[in-house]
């Protein structure tokens, strides 16, 4: 690397280390802090050491690399410290660069330095890496390679070399804004920490919650300690011992140059405290520097909404003629200098100049100021564009040393087996890698040479060895003639943590039988499998796709499956979920990631028979509704509405079948004849508290981050993809035990009772498709089951609703607005082609909402503009004159007509429609590139379509119910002689009403029916429910029925008009409301929750949560704690290593005890050791040290494979999100609403006028 680039970095000038030489013999050099600690160690050691001395060391010790030049020199005259190996004095402490350097070029005369860090090149490759980021804020740049440093005394085996391999993270952030989006994520975990004040006051580290050392000040912001815990979740998934893992914060003194908080993440081993990974907020000083340097300009840009006028100081014009006749040639580029420094800087020299002068550094040469000469004024300064360096934290890990700490933690000595084992017989050593750092996965034996040389066993061989390949899994023979007890131990030595054994009656078996066995091919095809589910998304994957998908993974095997509740062993009646299941079988599977999605499932709220007594994810708090009785529930419509009402049945404790008709048909050349449930690509607009549901249903983590971006993003284009929004709740859905049927379509259904109950059921009948009949066994054609509730999320020609018109009635129509919708969705559109379309920067342009007036065709209504991952979505409102005058007929006006198939009699129509949003397109600045496939739109039926929304329907009632009393029976009571008995029916989503889709009200009213439709039905047989917040103590049925039916209307009419509460409509708890005030109580600067929907309407609804009010007034406020903050505070107890979180144990797998397994039939749980494995002990004393010859023999031939591996596993790449800050409705662009105007389906409309 160039000398001018390290010069600019600081490197050249101070990256040194403080050195003494042996005055009498020169070749002798020592790093003087290393020499200090060695001193203080063995000071430490003495037997009549007091408290005092105690503690002076000690705090000597932890300063010995924070003390200046002249302070080191004091210590070592106060200590009398002499050279450790001759005794002789030592000279005085002095600076030596740690850089070799080296000529470049063929003639040399280039200065330049093998590369101290590998994170400067990522600093000089900054603009480009912004650029490939989207021009976005924040995003990290990850690096790995080697590294050189002249270590003044090289030692320790890998633990200070002069070459070793570094990987290196540059995350950009802004520096105003240091908060993470995923730090609440992990802000629970508990890490040992040695901040700054114990080291110099001579304490112990202490153990805090991440979260809890950032809001004290510990730790200097959450992207710092992000890091610092993703580090630590690293280190542990590699395998080693987290008792002997910690954080130790730099001294002030201590810190880097360009540092203004670090933290190293240290391992003990035999060397004590080794410093294998610094975190560093390195501030905005590498890339200020680099600009200053090459006179460029690397500041971030975003564009403010509004202008500001913002105070700066400045030089007075006055000051900058003077300066240029001060330096007179060098004036100029000293003036410009000074006006181009940030306004931190400007404030440093202002302030150094109080003092008289401040020298500043100028293409290499230093000129001085004078507070006479440099005069600065403070002026107001409109601004339209927020503009500043990025700030910078950066992970650097030290491989080598990570490996070498490793070994030591994962190596222990196997006891002898007998009392009177020869005292030379031989000690086997263990290697108990974790299987995520293993070189070798596993090993395959045959128990002897008998089996080795059987015909059967070689074919079996190569089957066998052929699927481990297919699975990516890295696996050794070892035939020898050894003893397999010999075979096992050496395979032990070699840290290979899965053994295969072929015996005798392995033979008897193929490889079928053996893959139905739970045996370690078995638990990684599971994780493989799981890996690709947990990551399919459109468009490469369809609801087809993940289905499949789910049939290999819960299979036989999986559902027969027994863990250990707190309840006892799952069975029928104590029903473990799917994913409880899965988990106990495949752990963490090696990924990151999986605990995290496990917990958010642990974290979902049970209710009814699905909270299971004594669970310990719980968390300790009563179950929410006790007396629901569980019902058979058939909901049809797999789309998003029936999928997120499948989910909150079932975790009601409810048996809930959905049916989905929509099956994708391809013809052999692959030209769509059939919809599929799950190709709409439309994009609907999500509210604050729709963004906050997905985050619970893991939809950061299912969905990947080109994904997620468009989503959890600004709140007035947060948009999702129909389809990817379907694949996300179904993914939920099967994990949580929906039965999810494919190719069933709903035909008709009736009512049937009970002949001694009187209960009503609906007889459904439905049809089945070939597919759906051999994947469910159900004959074709006509079929017939019986249900206890029927719900129809079928959409707006809902089937469910037109047989039932005795229940639901006719349809309610009224004209809405002489609007047409056009929605069109275009191909994404390459850089290079952007540029040729004269799209300068090769972006596209920024997210749009906002009104146009088209120049070629009228009055434009509106413009909706949303980039997704693989396409973007257009939305025009002409007016339907505008579009009728420009020649289009009113027969293009049916979304379903023009989705069902490709229509060839409006193929004309289409073409002048797609030529019309061509035109529009161009007017606004959206890219289409008409070079591509279908003109540069996606595939049809989704290219172009059109929507009337002159009229709009909504339905009458959307439940109905009339049940007889519990425990009716008709030879005791008699035939019921009441009103005709009704089983529960009801409609959800647009099956009940048709949302004015633009304003994006669709989903938002779908979200809060289903949740309507949940308290409903979990009330049906409630007798405690009193139609208020508090339950009734007693009540007869007849009161009950009217009870819940006369809440029935009111809940229909607060989720159609969306009269939510304030916090509902915002997405988040205010700032002074119930919730943050009780939270802020019991936790000072509270982390705010997640407002979340809920099945109580009393938490959703404002005419209900009013009547509540009363309960947390005035000084009750604090008197009555509300349930949201009894669970955060329940849930924030348990950190996420917390043993509440930890997979239920597995006790057998298709009838086979894992007790009595053999150990190849042990399930995969990555990452976790054996409780029999031998221990690291606690002090460097009584350990017994490795000797480097042992350590680098048993490592020879594994250390290229764990690099590799090393560098793999180092995933910390964070997804760029945006921020959770929201600014709910209240956007400064859209004019202020009239007190009368509530609900999110009113503010919509509305804003969608006023915006037009």
């Amino acid at each position: 690397m160039q000398h001018s680039v390290l010069k600019a970095s600081g490197h050249v000038d101070r990256f040194n280390d403080f050195m003494v030489k042996d005055v009498s013999d020169e070749s002798k050099f020592f790093r003087a802090d290393k020499l200090l600690e060695d001193v203080m160690d063995e000071k430490l050691k003495a037997a009549d050491l007091t408290e005092a001395q105690h503690v002076e060391y000690t705090s000597v010790r932890n300063q010995a690399d924070a003390y200046s030049q002249q302070e080191l020199h004091q210590i070592f005259q106060k200590y009398q410290i002499k050279s450790p190996e001759t005794g002789n004095d030592l000279s005085e402490p002095y600076e030596f660069n740690l850089m070799f350097p080296t000529p470049i070029g063929p003639g040399g005369y280039l200065q330049g330095y093998l590369r101290p860090e590998t994170a400067q090149g990522i600093f000089l490759n900054y603009k480009f890496c912004l650029e490939q980021n989207s021009n976005r804020l924040p995003f990290g740049v990850a690096q790995v390679g080697r590294s050189f440093r002249n270590e003044i005394a090289p030692r320790a085996g890998l633990t200070r070399q002069r070459e070793f391999t570094q990987a290196e993270i540059e995350y950009f952030v802004n520096p105003k804004n240091k908060a993470h989006p995923k730090f609440k994520m992990v802000k629970d975990t508990v890490l040992t920490l040695f901040h700054s004040d114990a080291q110099l006051s001579a304490q112990e580290p202490v153990k805090m919650a991440a979260g809890e050392a950032v809001s004290r000040g510990l730790i200097n912001n959450e992207t710092l300690a992000f890091f610092i815990v993703r580090t630590y979740q690293f280190l542990l998934h590699i395998g080693l011992d987290q008792a002997f893992v910690r954080f130790r914060q730099h001294l002030p003194t201590e810190m880097a140059h360009y540092a203004c908080d670090c933290w190293d993440a240290e391992i003990f081993g035999s060397y004590g405290w080794l410093e294998c990974v610094g975190i560093a907020d390195r501030s905005a000083f590498d890339l200020n520097a680099h600009a200053r340097a090459a006179k460029c300009d690397l500041q971030y840009k975003e564009s403010l909404e509004k202008p500001i006028e913002r105070e700066v100081l400045a030089l007075t014009k006055k000051s900058g003629v003077d300066i240029m006749k001060a330096f007179k040639k060098d004036g100029r580029a000293v003036k410009e200098f000074i006006e181009k420094l940030p306004q931190e800087e400007i404030e440093c020299i202002t302030k150094q100049l109080e003092g008289g002068k401040a020298d500043v550094q100028v293409e290499g040469s230093s000129f001085t100021l004078t507070k006479e000469l440099a005069v600065f004024e403070r002026k107001m300064e409109k601004q339209t564009v927020n503009a500043f360096t990025p700030g910078v934290i950066e992970p650097s890990f030290g491989i080598d040393r990570i490996f070498a700490s490793l070994l030591e933690h994962v190596y222990y000595a196997r006891p002898k087996e007998e009392a009177g084992d020869d005292k030379d017989k031989q000690t086997r050593g263990v290697l108990a890698f974790a299987p995520s750092s293993a070189p070798y996965k596993c090993v395959i034996l045959p128990l002897d040479q008998r089996i080795a040389r059987d015909e059967r066993y070689l074919n079996m061989m190569d089957a066998f060895q052929l699927e481990l390949v297919e699975l990516g899994l890295s696996f050794t023979l070892d035939e020898s003639n050894a003893t397999i007890g010999k075979r096992y131990s050496r395979n032990d030595e070699l840290g290979i943590p899965y053994a295969v054994t072929f015996d005798f009656d392995t033979l008897e078996k193929d490889l079928e039988d053996l893959d139905r066995t739970p045996r370690l091919a078995k638990a990684i095809t599971k994780i493989e499998l799981l890996k690709q589910f947990f990551q399919a998304e459109p468009p490469k994957a369809k609801g087809e796709d993940l289905l499949e998908l789910w049939e290999q993974i819960y299979d036989e095997t999986a559902r027969s499956t027994v863990v250990e509740t707190a309840a006892g062993l799952s069975d029928d009646s104590n029903a473990a979920l799917p994913y409880e299941k899965l988990y106990a079988i495949v752990g963490d599977g090696g990924h990151w990631k999986w605990p995290r999605i496990w917990r958010r499932f642990d974290e979902l709220e049970r209710r009814g028979a699905a909270y299971r007594e004594g669970e310990p994810t719980n968390f300790g708090l009563p179950n929410p509704n006790p007396d629901i009785e569980p019902q058979t529930v058939l909901v049809v419509g797999g789309g998003p509405v029936g999928l997120r009402l499948a989910i909150e049945l079932k975790l009601g404790g409810h048996h809930v079948t959905v049916f989905e008709k929509r099956r994708e048909v391809r013809d052999e050349s692959g030209q769509l004849q059939q919809l599929g449930f799950t190709n709409r690509i439309n994009r609907p607009h999500v509210f604050n508290f729709l963004r906050n549901d997905l985050d619970r249903l893991n939809g950061r983590d299912f969905m990947s981050s080109k994904m997620c971006y468009p989503v959890f993003t600004q709140a007035d284009t947060s948009s999702i993809g129909i389809d990817e929004l379907q694949l996300l709740l179904l993914k939920n859905a099967l994990l949580l035990g929906v039965d999810f049927r494919m190719g069933m379509s709903y035909e008709d259904a009736e009512i049937v009772l009970d002949p001694r109950t009187q209960k009503p059921r609906w007889k459904v009948k439905f049809t089945c498709d070939e597919q759906g009949s051999r994947s469910y066994a159900v004959p074709l054609g006509e079929n017939f089951q019986t249900f206890d509730v029927l719900m129809g999320c079928d959409g707006a020609r809902s089937r469910v609703r037109e047989s039932q018109k005795q229940i639901f009635g006719e349809v309610d129509k009224r004209n809405f607005k002489k609007m047409i919708g056009v929605v069109a969705n275009v191909q994404k559109v390459s850089r290079q082609r952007l540029k040729d379309l004269g799209f300068a920067s090769g972006q596209e342009p920024t997210d749009m909402k906002r009104a146009h007036l088209a120049s070629g065709a009228g009055n434009m209504a509106g413009l909706n503009y949303y980039k997704a991952s693989f396409h973007n979505y257009v939305i025009f409102t002409p007016s339907k004159e505008d579009l009728l005058a420009a020649g289009f007929s009113g027969s293009i006006y049916s979304f379903h007509s023009g989705r069902d198939k490709v229509n060839p009699n409006k193929a004309e129509e289409k073409l002048r429609l797609k030529r019309w949003v061509l035109a529009r397109c161009k007017e606004v600045g959206i890219p289409v590139d008409e070079t591509l496939s279908n003109g540069g739109f996606v595939e049809e039926p989704n290219d172009v379509m059109a929507f009337d929304f002159s009229e709009i329907w909504k339905c009458k009632k959307n439940f109905a119910f009339n049940l007889p009393p519990i425990g009716y029976d008709t030879e005791v009571h008699g035939p019921w002689t009441g009103k005709s008995l009704v089983p529960p029916i009801g409609l959800v989503g647009d099956a009940v009403t048709e949302p004015f889709w633009i304003a994006g009200v669709g989903l938002q009213r779908g979200w809060n029916g289903v949740m309507d439709a949940c308290f409903l039905i979990d009330n049906l047989y409630n007798m405690s429910f009193s139609g208020g917040p508090d339950a009734a103590d007693t009540m007869s049925w007849n009161e009950h029925v009217q009870k819940l039916q006369s809440i029935i209307p009111v809940l229909y009419d607060c989720s159609h008009d969306g009269k939510m509460t304030r916090e509902g409509l915002q997405g988040e708890y205010a700032d002074q409301g119930v919730v943050m005030t009780q939270l802020n109580k019991q936790q000072k600067d509270s982390e705010k929750p997640q407002w979340q929907l809920q099945v109580n309407p009393w938490t959703r609804y404002e005419q209900f949560s009013k009547q509540l009010e009363e309960k947390y007034k005035g000084a009750r406020v604090l008197e009555n704690m509300h349930p949201t903050v009894r669970r955060a505070l329940a849930i924030r107890k348990h950190p996420n290593d917390s043993e509440v979180f930890s997979a239920k144990k597995l006790k057998s797998i298709n009838g086979k005890s894992i007790a009595q397994a053999d150990p190849a039939d042990q399930v995969l749980h990555p990452g976790r050791k054996s409780s029999g494995d031998a221990q690291l002990q606690p002090m460097p004393a009584e350990r017994t040290s490795i000797p480097e010859t042992e350590v680098a023999r048993r490592a020879s031939t594994k250390s290229e494979n764990l690099h590799n591996m090393l560098a793999k596993q180092i995933d910390l790449h964070v997804q760029s999100t945006a921020s959770n800050s929201t600014r709910g409705f209240d956007d400064e662009r859209w004019k202020p609403l009239s007190p009368k105007a509530t609900g999110f389906a009113e503010m919509a409309e509305k804003q969608w006028d006023i915006l037009t």
